[in-house]
């Protein structure tokens, strides 16, 4: 058995270990927890929901066999509260196939812009690399992020493939073009928030603040990186290339 054999085998052997690690995180039953007046959890019910799982009264089948409907997120006469976690097969019954399908649509076109900008940095540094591989190193990237505890993880795994491979000549490049890329999405988030929170100025005004404020910083950080006065100014340069 050859090196490159036994590597495809550990990967896949990874893949299979994540793929069942995330597959045993889904619920599948349908709960009804309970609430005290201090927001503590006080009885936990399994069982099935009968109809949608996200209207205000929700009617819930017992083991027993007994439905009952409960009011969802409103306190009762004693402060207790009511809340529903739908499983798995619960939340696709009551799918609105054409709402998902356009929803679907929508990630996939994101991901395949974010996937054609990161290609863009990319060719701006001369690392060689096609769009379908940086369509495909996106693609692991977001698996990590969704399996891996936290939001960089699939960061970390898409710079080691780009830097693979880019070769020696340009791994510097091609990590900073991942550092620049996320710095670009985080642009992007906040300009969409900016642009969301003016409706609501008066309900979150911190929030506003908040999210005007990195959208500034954000700013500042271009300004910098593409003026060669200020950073020469400032030696950027030189501390980049000492770096």
């Amino acid at each position: 058995m050859t090196r490159k054999t036994v590597v495809n085998l550990l990967k896949l052997l990874l893949v299979a270990g994540l793929v069942t690690f995330v597959f045993f995180k889904i619920e599948l039953t349908d709960r009804i927890i309970t609430f005290d007046a201090t927001g503590k959890q006080t009885s936990v019910i399994e069982g099935a929901i009968v109809g949608p799982w996200d209207a205000s009264v929700v009617e819930f089948r017992s083991p027993d066999g007994a439905v009952t409907a409960h009011e969802i997120g409103v306190p009762s006469a004693d402060g207790t509260t009511v809340q529903v976690s739908a499983g798995f097969w619960t939340v696709v019954k009551n799918l609105d196939l054409l709402l998902f399908a356009a929803g679907a649509a929508c990630y996939l076109f994101s991901l395949v812009f974010s996937s054609i900008r990161w290609w863009w940095l990319l060719r701006v540094n001369r690392v060689e690399c096609s769009i379908v591989d940086s369509i495909r190193f996106t693609w692991i990237g977001v698996f990590f992020n969704n399996v891996v505890p936290g939001q960089t993880g699939g960061d970390v795994v898409k710079a080691l493939y780009i830097m693979r491979h880019a070769g020696d000549s340009g791994r510097v490049a091609a990590v900073v073009s991942v550092l620049v890329d996320r710095v670009l999405g985080l642009a992007s988030l906040a300009l969409l928030g900016a642009v969301v929170v003016l409706f609501f100025l008066d309900e979150f005004p911190e929030v506003a603040i908040g999210v005007w404020s990195v959208l500034a910083g954000v700013s500042l950080l271009g300004v910098v990186a593409f003026s060669k006065r200020i950073r020469r100014m400032i030696r950027l340069d030189a501390l980049l290339k000492n770096l």
